[in-house]
C-alpha cells in the first residue's frame, strides 16, 4: 500500500503503514519461504525486517506454531523483541525473552503459554538438554549472527535437535559476513541445513538505491623515536624465539610481519598433542612449548607499543609483575619477570609516561574529533579499538575536550581491574547515544556485532583486525542513511598494516567466494536430498513390543558439569538429562550407580590438594557401584606431577579406594561409556536416584560412617576393622601392629589412624 508516495508491507498480523517497502526484502522472503536459507545482508539493510515477514508467512499459515529467533547476546535479544513488538499486532503475552537470567523453570512455564521466543543459544540448549521444551511445534527458527554457527557453538547443537524434533522444521541463518574461508562456510551451511543461498552486496541491483557512499581515509603515522628502545628489546628477544623454533621445524619463517600472535597461539595448543606422541626429542619440545610461550608474550607486547602506545604497555607490565609474585604463575612467567632486559623495558615505560609520552594515534584522533564536531555539531561518532585498557587511554584523553561528550561501551564480562557493563548499563549508554547525551562511543568488538546503534557519521578504527567479518561489521555503522565516513589509523611498518592487508584480501576472497555459488548449489541440492524427512509413524509412540524400550533413558548430572559438551552428545542420544546442585558425584547413572569425573588437570589438581580421595569417600559411602573417569591425555612435565606419582595415585585407587578408573580421550567417549551404563542398568529397571550423604540412623551403620571419616577408610575398611576389634574403643585402643593386620589395612593407613587419634583440636 502507498502512503504520501511511500509503501508499505500490509498484512493481518502487521501493524498497517508502518513497515516500510522494500522490493529486495520481498524478494528475498519469496525465495526464502519454503527452504532453509542462509541470507548474506549487508549490515543496516533490514535482516531482522526479513525476519519478521517470513515469521507472519509462518503464523498466518500455522497458527498454533512457535517461532524461535536466536541472537549470541543479551543486548541483541533485547533489540529484536523489540523490534518485532514495534510492527506485529499480537498481545504481548505473546512475546517473550528467554536468556540464562530467567529462572529455568519460569522458562518452561513461558515456553508453554508464548508464541515469539528470543533466545541466547545456550540458554536454549540448556533448556533443550533438560527437556524443559519441546521443539515439535516450532515452524522457523531463525539464527542472527549465522557465521556462529561453526565447531562447538551452541547453533549446531540447536540446529541438529530442530531438524529431527520439529514436525515441519525450516531454519533461516542471517549475516553480514559468513567469512573468507570457503571451509568455514561449507561449515555453516551444512550446520545449519542450508539449500538455499541468497546473497546482496551493496553493489546489488535491488539493494543499490538504498545503500549510501563511504569514503575511506587513511591516515598513516609514525612511531616515535622514543618508543625505539623498547621496541628494539623486544624485536630482540622474540627474534631469539622464532630462530629457536625456526631451528626445530615449527615454524617456517622468522620474519616478525609474517608471524604474528594467532599464528603462535595455534602453535602452543598443538605441542603437548606432538609432546605425548612424537618420537622426537621430549626435552626439545619442552623447551619449544616454553620458548613459544614467551614469544606469545613479546608478540603481544610489541603490538600494544606499536598500536596502542606507552600506557597500555605499562597496564601489561604491571599484570606480568603481579601475576610473577603468585604461587600458581609458571615458572616461565616468574624467570622472565627478573631478566634485567625486562627491569630495562619497565624503566623506560615508566620513565615515557612520567613525561607525558604517548602513541601520536590519540593526538590524531582529538584533531579528527575536533574538526568533526566543529563542521557539523549534531555528529555521532563511534571510535572501535581493540582494546579495553586502549579505550580508557583514549577516554580520558577524549574528555579534556568540550565539544566531545564520550564513553566507553564495552561487554558484559568482567576482566581484571574492569568491570564489565551490565545489560542495562548497555541499553542506557545506547539510548543516550541516540538521543545525544553522548556524541561518541569508544567501543571494543561489542558495538561490531548486529545491535542497533545510532546512524553514524564518522567511524574511526583506532586500530584494525586481521578479520574479515570484523572489518565489514564495523564499516556498516555508517553510510545507512546518509553518506558515511571511515577514519583507519594505521601505524607505519607495525601490525596495523599487517592486519589491514590481512582484512583488506580476506574481504576480497569472501566477495569471490560469495559469487562462486555454482559449486556451493550443487553442494546444497545433494545435501537437501540427506535432510531427514518426517513420516507419519515418526509421530506415533512405539509399542512395548517395538524396537527400542518404551521408557527413557535418564542421567541425573551436576549443574557445574552443564557447560561439558557431554550433556549434547548424550541428548542427541536421546538420553533424559536432569541437571541439579549434587552433593556427590558428577554423574548419577542408577540407584545404584554414580560417576566421578575429572579432566587429567583436575585429576592432578585434585590429588595434589586431597579433594580427590574425600570426594571418592564420600562418593562410596553414598552409592554401591562407583567410578572415576578420568578424561583428556596426560601430557607429564606440563601438569604439575610426574608419571611415577599419577601412576602411584591411580593404583591407590584402584587397590585402596576399591574404584575403578575409566580413561578417555575426550567428552565423546565419556559420554559413550555413560550412555552404554544407563543402557545396562535400565535394562534392570534401575532408575537414576539422588541420594545424600547423611549419618546413618542404626547402631552399626553408625559406627561405620564414623570410621569412614578417617583417611583412606571407606565402608568396606570399616566393616573389617569392626568386625575384628568389635567396638570402636578398642579400635582406638590398638596399636599400629594389630590394627595393620585387619584386611585392607596397611601400614601407611593404620599410622594415618593414630596420627589423627593423636592430634590436637586446635
Amino acid at each position: 500500500m502507498e502512503k504520501n508516495n511511500k509503501k508499505f508491507f500490509n498484512h493481518g498480523l502487521l501493524e498497517e503503514d508502518k513497515l516500510e517497502y522494500r522490493f529486495y526484502q520481498e524478494t528475498l522472503v519469496g525465495s526464502c519461504a519454503k527452504k532453509n536459507s542462509l541470507i548474506v545482508l549487508p549490515t543496516g539493510l533490514g535482516k531482522t525486517i526479513i525476519a519478521i515477514l517470513l515469521s507472519i508467512i509462518k503464523l498466518h499459515k500455522n497458527p498454533d506454531t512457535k517461532i524461535v529467533f536466536l541472537a549470541p547476546t543479551k543486548p541483541l535479544i533485547q533489540q529484536h523483541h523489540k523490534t518485532f513488538k514495534e510492527f506485529l499486532i499480537l498481545d504481548e503475552n505473546n512475546f517473550a525473552s528467554l536468556t540464562g537470567s530467567v529462572n529455568p523453570e519460569e522458562r518452561a512455564e513461558i515456553w508453554d503459554e508464548s508464541k515469539i521466543f528470543f533466545y541466547t543459544p545456550q540458554t536454549l540448549q540448556n533448556d533443550i538438554i533438560n527437556s524443559r521444551i519441546n521443539l515439535k511445534n516450532v515452524s522457523l527458527m531463525i539464527f542472527d549472527e549465522a557465521h556462529r554457527a561453526v565447531g562447538n557453538y551452541a547453533y549446531t547443537f540447536i540446529a541438529d535437535k530442530y531438524i529431527k524434533d520439529a514436525k515441519n522444521p525450516q531454519i533461516l541463518g542471517i549475516t553480514a559476513s559468513p567469512g573468507s574461508d570457503k571451509e568455514k562456510i561449507m561449515e555453516i551451511i551444512d550446520n545449519l541445513f542450508i539449500e538455499n543461498i541468497e546473497v546482496r552486496t551493496k553493489d546489488s541491483p535491488d539493494v543499490k538505491p538504498y545503500v549510501q557512499e563511504i569514503e575511506t581515509e587513511w591516515i598513516r603515522i609514525d612511531l616515535p623515536k622514543d618508543f625505539s628502545e623498547i621496541k628494539n628489546i623486544v624485536e630482540k628477544q622474540l627474534k631469539k624465539c622464532l630462530n629457536f623454533l625456526s631451528k626445530n621445524d615449527l615454524i617456517s619463517s622468522t620474519n616478525l610481519k609474517k608471524v604474528n600472535k594467532i599464528d603462535l597461539i595455534r602453535l602452543q595448543k598443538a605441542l603437548p598433542k606432538r609432546i605425548k606422541e612424537s618420537d622426537e626429542d621430549k626435552q626439545i619440545l619442552f623447551d619449544s612449548l616454553k620458548t613459544v610461550a614467551l614469544a606469545i608474550r613479546f608478540s603481544y607486547m610489541l603490538e600494544l607499543l606499536n598500536t596502542q602506545g606507552i600506557s597500555s604497555l605499562s597496564k601489561y607490565l604491571k599484570r606480568l609483575y603481579s601475576s610473577a609474585k603468585e604461587k600458581k604463575t609458571s615458572r616461565t612467567v616468574k624467570e622472565l619477570m627478573n631478566q634485567p632486559f625486562m627491569n630495562r623495558i619497565n624503566q623506560i615505560t615508566e620513565k615515557l609516561i612520567k613525561l607525558g609520552i604517548e602513541h601520536p594515534k590519540i593526538m590524531h584522533l582529538k584533531q579528527i574529533l575536533e574538526k568533526q564536531f566543529k563542521t557539523k555539531p549534531e555528529s555521532r561518532v563511534i571510535v572501535f579499538c581493540h582494546f579495553r585498557a586502549s579505550g580508557k587511554i583514549i577516554l580520558n584523553n577524549l574528555d579534556e575536550i568540550d565539544s566531545i561528550r564520550s564513553v566507553r561501551f564495552i561487554g558484559q564480562q568482567s576482566k581484571r581491574g574492569d568491570k564489565g557493563l551490565t545489560q542495562k548499563q548497555q541499553a542506557e549508554i545506547l539510548k543516550k547515544f541516540k538521543d545525544g547525551t553522548y556524541n561518541t562511543l569508544i567501543a571494543t568488538s561489542v558495538a561490531e556485532e548486529g545491535l542497533d546503534i545510532a546512524e553514524c557519521d564518522l567511524i574511526v578504527f583506532y586500530d584494525t583486525v586481521p578479520s574479515a567479518i570484523r572489518d565489514i561489521q564495523r564499516r556498516g555503522r555508517t553510510g545507512r542513511r546518509e553518506k558515511g565516513k571511515i577514519i583507519i589509523l594505521m601505524t607505519k611498518n607495525t601490525r596495523d598494516e599487517s592486519y589491514y592487508w590481512v582484512s583488506y584480501h580476506k574481504k576480497k576472497k569472501m566477495k569471490s567466494l560469495l559469487n562462486e555459488m555454482k559449486e556451493i548449489s550443487a553442494h546444497l541440492e545433494a545435501k537437501a536430498k540427506k535432510i531427514p524427512q518426517k513420516k507419519i509413524s515418526d509421530y506415533i509412540p512405539k509399542k512395548e513390543n517395538e524396537k527400542g524400550p518404551l521408557e527413557k533413558l535418564k542421567i541425573i548430572i551436576d549443574s557445574r558439569e552443564s557447560s561439558s559438551s557431554i550433556l549434547k552428545v548424550l541428548s542427541k542420544l536421546e538420553v533424559e538429562i536432569e541437571t541439579k546442585r549434587l552433593e556427590v558425584g558428577d554423574y548419577i547413572l542408577s540407584d545404584r550407580v554414580a560417576i566421578e569425573r575429572k579432566t587429567t588437570k583436575d585429576f592432578v589438581d585434585s590429588i595434589i590438594d586431597g579433594r580427590l580421595f574425600k570426594e571418592l569417600i564420600k562418593l562410596k559411602n553414598t552409592y554401591s557401584r562407583v567410578f572415576l573417569i578420568v578424561e583428556g591425555e596426560f601430557v607429564y612435565g606440563l601438569i604439575g606431577m610426574n608419571k611415577k606419582a599419577v601412576q602411584g595415585a591411580i593404583i591407590s585407587i584402584i587397590l585402596d579406594f576399591y574404584t575403578p578408573v575409566i580413561f578417555t580421550e575426550g567428552s565423546k567417549e565419556t559420554a559413550d561409556w555413560l550412555f552404554k551404563i544407563i543402557k545396562k542398568e535400565n535394562a534392570e529397571k534401575r532408575k537414576p536416584v539422588i541420594r545424600h550423604d547423611k549419618t546413618p540412623k542404626d547402631e552399626n551403620k553408625t559406627l561405620e560412617f564414623i570410621l569412614s571419616g578417617f583417611p583412606n577408610i571407606d565402608n568396606y575398611r570399616a566393616k573389617n576393622l569392626l568386625e575384628y576389634f568389635k567396638t570402636l574403643e578398642n579400635i582406638f585402643n590398638a596399636p599400629i601392629d594389630a590394627i595393620k593386620n585387619v584386611e585392607g589395612i596397611g601400614n601407611k593407613i593404620a599410622e594415618d589412624m593414630k596420627k589423627i587419634l593423636q592430634t590436637k583440636y586446635d
